[in-house]
């Protein structure tokens, strides 16, 4: 059986699941179903406010329809794996679906245990800045760089999940920059009080290698001090999200 029948032979065992595990000769499989984006008003009217009052960089980047966002992510992988990313192989790829091979497990889970040392923790983030700054070397961007978008197998990270990319007026640099923001962002979101620590050396490993990137981060979004000062004063209403934003921002003030 080839591989684009095996894939749409369990795809009729799951119809109602967008994404689930499956094997193939010995070799684990993950596929993806497009679904339909929830609150499509909501991501363009959000789109447009961050325009209109100069903060594209912090728009949303979903794309509503389902079934190109995974064209896109498709066509995106096979170019960065042909340039030397640590990103999935494309298993098979069809309409509204996307099969993966497996590469690790998801860094929340990975991260997310108590009994993980920082070291360790460290070096996970270590090697997640460094294939980010890899890809960003190439002036290309992820679109959401978050911790839950990559995977560890115990050697290295690979980056996951490109179909979000979706960015209107942003020139290269600071869709560049945008993904550092983000990538930062998830580290104090997720990694609790010892996400300061960590983020300082995920972000210092990058700086060694893409310098350029980090000292324009340090300087654009250093001088978002209004942004800064009404997160601050909403700290008490808001949830972790616009939390971590503070946090983050304060961080690049330093």
């Amino acid at each position: 059986m080839s591989r684009q029948a095996f894939v749409q032979e369990e795809i009729r065992k799951h119809k109602r699941v967008r994404v689930f595990s499956c094997s193939y000769a010995g070799k684990k499989i993950w596929v993806k179903q497009a679904e339909p984006v929830r609150n499509v008003s909501w991501l363009r009217f959000a789109r447009r406010a961050c325009l209109l009052f100069g903060l594209g960089i912090l728009q949303p980047s979903a794309d509503p329809d389902g079934r190109r966002a995974l064209r896109f992510e498709t066509g995106r992988l096979r170019r960065l794996s042909a340039r030397g990313i640590r990103v999935p192989e494309v298993f098979a790829a069809g309409d509204g679906w996307l099969a993966l091979t497996d590469c690790g497990d998801n860094l929340i889970n990975v991260l997310g245990g108590a009994e993980v040392p920082v070291q360790a923790a460290q070096t996970i983030l270590s090697s997640a800045a460094e294939n980010l700054a890899a890809l960003h070397a190439l002036g290309m961007h992820h679109g959401r760089p978050a911790l839950k978008d990559m995977v560890w197998d115990g050697q290295e990270v690979t980056l996951l999940d490109f179909e979000d990319g979706i960015i209107m007026g942003l020139s290269r640099e600071k869709r560049i920059l945008r993904d550092l923001l983000i990538f930062m962002q998830s580290i104090f979101k997720e990694m609790g009080h010892d996400g300061p620590l960590l983020a300082t050396g995920a972000f210092a490993v990058y700086a060694r290698i893409q310098p350029h990137y980090a000292a324009r981060a340090r300087a654009y979004f250093g001088r978002l001090n209004l942004l800064s000062l009404l997160l601050r004063i909403g700290l008490r209403y808001t949830g972790r999200d616009l939390e971590s934003i503070y946090q983050t921002l304060h961080f690049f003030r330093k």
